[in-house]
């Protein structure tokens, strides 16, 4: 039988659903840490996409009846769009004194027993046997919880607890040191007067994230995320409550003499209490066996089991030449710029040339081909060749790279149409290094494009767990709502992108096709056009053909013809106008002339393309492209094709 979900106050039962129980169940289990509105939501509703506004009411009941006749306090603390915050004071207590505590005491208490199914609601239970409740301290967390033989208790407005809260807060109930599940590495500090060894810090940082990363029990937080702390003061619990993260690191490198001196500290973040610190020295030669040690170090204060860590840290190449230059062409793809990618691919290359055997510049020249491929600054099929054989060569050098397994998969799903074999190699990348924020983006995306948005959603959500400040991942999870057809919420998510940031792109771009699939045409024509640039794209010229602006639709349709033939890319494009000009025919033609076109890579998933869904061509297409052969399985909603305000005769050869 399914559990009750009962919250007591001296005794009286309080009116209290299953969803809003467990959301207090979950913020007490975090008392003093913030939790994510996307983390609470997902385990609420696992299964279900549901609306911000449903988290909001459950909050926002919690909140009356924890606050009733007690003025203002406040207990649960929103953190401005971030999430919320368990502010009431917890105690830990163990034995029979819980059992009695959880009965008496207290002047608000939660419980747990077995649910009367014909009352799944609100159900009142007078009394609980002591001999039941210690049966059901096993069960899931409530505020009588066993957790390695004690109880975690909540009780409200009762001072005497103030100072065990504070003890719980900074992780030191016990006397001990707090345990870290999760980190944060922030930018190192460049205290060497010199502004062109900036490189090198930034290149010690990023390389001990991917070696924590490596740590399989360790939530590491994505570079992306913890360089927006750069040479910031921001207090270490601010920092770790916006990152959501038990330990902080920080470090700097220093000159000394004619070598470096490199200090790394480790923090409990939410208490800022120093928990680990050790100086390295080093000379520039010899800065690469350093970082590994650090990282092994480092590892070891965190208290990761031997049997947890997925991958240890090791030396990468013999020669420092060789590991300077690729650090600062880690440097230079960190900026995200095509300057960046390229001058990345040349110091990429460098290193190679120092070292033949560096396993991880070829996959860092893998990583570059791929996005230089997929925001179109070289052509896919070069893209492929390319990523794929720096891929192949990485792994050849180092099986276990989890780098190099992340951009083979990627080349497979995006330009091999390889399905199965992306699968599997997503699967070992994840297996060898979980917390590749960028690597979980791109299974998401393999996942959506075989339909699977269940899973692609869920895959989303922990690269955000990774990167939680990363704009780009964040749009990419509302572009999953757009493929699951959830419109009005991919809006919701696009706009709190921007929000943050009013110009990204990339969030304007989805919203215009959002906005298509809901035939507000002259809005998503605003948000194409600024999104496009001076390319426009075949999705604007569909909006146009939609909105009936036929010429212009035609205009992008004749300068997207004469690029593909003079680069024999972008027939997925062309075929989106002809769709958008109401010629299906013209859409098959166009489609089937290259398979592997970047923009066919989500025929399966894109709304755009439900037109063409009844079509028996369609089926055989996506059999054609290794994906699951059955159209309907994203199950749209029934369309009918939408008029297009023009003359009928508009199509053309």
């Amino acid at each position: 039988m399914p559990e009750a979900h009962l919250l007591l106050r001296d005794g009286t039962p309080l009116s209290l659903t299953p969803k809003a129980f467990e959301t207090l169940v979950i913020l007490v289990r975090n008392s003093g840490r913030l939790v994510r509105k996307e983390d609470l939501m997902g385990q609420i509703w696992p299964d279900t996409f549901v609306e911000e506004t449903s988290l909001t009411r459950n909050i926002s009941v919690l909140r009356k009846l924890l606050t009733e006749g007690e003025g203002t306090a406040e207990y649960i603390e929103t953190v401005t769009r971030l999430g919320y915050r368990f502010n009431a004071p917890v105690r830990l207590v163990g034995g029979t004194e819980a059992e009695e505590l959880v009965l008496r005491h207290t002047r608000t208490k939660i419980v747990t027993e077995e649910e009367i199914e014909d009352t799944p609601e609100d159900v009142a239970i007078t009394s609980l046997p002591k001999a039941h409740l210690r049966r059901r301290a096993a069960s899931r967390i409530a505020a009588g919880i066993a957790l390695a033989g004690t109880v975690l208790f909540a009780g409200f407005n009762l001072p005497a607890l103030r100072s065990g809260w504070q003890q719980i807060r900074a992780g030191t109930w016990l006397g001990g040191r707090p345990q870290v599940l999760s980190v944060a590495v922030l930018a190192f500090d460049n205290r060497t007067g010199d502004p062109a060894q900036e490189y090198l810090a930034d290149g010690l940082t990023d390389l001990l994230i991917t070696d924590l990363a490596k740590a399989g029990s360790l939530r590491v937080i994505s570079r992306a995320s913890s360089v927006h702390y750069k040479e910031t003061k921001r207090p270490m619990p601010e920092i770790a409550r916006e990152l959501g993260v038990d330990g902080i690191v920080e470090g700097s490198v220093v000159r000394s003499g004619e070598g470096l001196r490199i200090t790394v500290r480790l923090l409990h973040g939410p208490s800022d209490r120093s928990l680990w610190a050790e100086t390295f020295a080093a000379d520039t030669a010899g800065i690469n066996q350093v970082e590994a040690e650090i990282a092994r170090n480092l590892i070891e204060a965190l208290r990761i089991p031997a049997a947890a860590g997925t991958a240890r840290a090791g030396p990468r190449t013999a020669d420092p030449r060789a590991f300077h230059t690729y650090v600062a062409g880690r440097y230079q793809w960190n900026l995200r710029t095509p300057e960046g990618y390229n001058a990345a691919l040349g110091l990429y290359q460098e290193a190679i040339q120092l070292d033949p055997r560096f396993a991880l510049a070829y996959a860092g020249m893998a990583d570059t081909y791929i996005v230089l491929g997929s925001h179109g600054f070289i052509p896919p099929h070069e893209a492929r060749v390319k990523a794929k054989a720096a891929a192949s060569k990485a792994l050849e050098l180092d099986p276990t790279l989890a780098e190099a397994l992340y951009a083979l998969a990627s080349v497979q799903a995006q330009y091999e149409m390889d399905v199965p074999g992306a699968e599997q190699s997503f699967l070992r990348a994840i297996e060898r290094n979980p917390n590749y924020a960028t690597g979980r983006q791109w299974h998401a995306t393999n996942l959506a494009a075989q339909g699977r948005l269940d899973e692609a959603l869920r895959e989303i959500q922990m690269a955000r767990q990774l990167d939680p400040l990363s704009l780009r991942i964040q749009t990419d999870g509302a572009r999953i709502l757009y493929f699951a057809r959830q419109y009005d919420a991919a809006i919701t998510e696009c706009r709190k992108v921007l929000e943050t940031d009013a110009k990204f792109s990339q969030a304007r771009f989805l919203l215009g096709l959002v906005y298509v699939q809901k035939a507000w045409y002259d809005q998503a024509i605003t948000e194409l056009e600024a999104a496009a640039g001076d390319v426009p794209s075949g999705w604007l010229g569909y909006a146009y053909a939609r909105a009936g602006r036929l010429k212009d639709a035609r205009r992008i349709l004749d300068r997207r013809i004469s690029a593909y033939l003079g680069k024999g890319t972008g027939n997925g494009m062309i075929a989106l106008i002809w769709l958008g000009l109401g010629d299906k025919e013209k859409a098959f033609r166009w489609i089937e002339f290259n398979l592997s076109d970047p923009v066919l890579f989500l025929l399966k998933a894109d709304p755009y393309w439900d037109l063409l869904r009844s079509d028996p061509r369609f089926s055989r297409l996506l059999q054609r492209m290794n994906l699951p052969a059955d159209a309907s399985s994203i199950n749209p909603p029934p369309t009918k094709e939408p008029p297009v305000r023009g003359p009928r005769n508009a199509s053309r050869e």
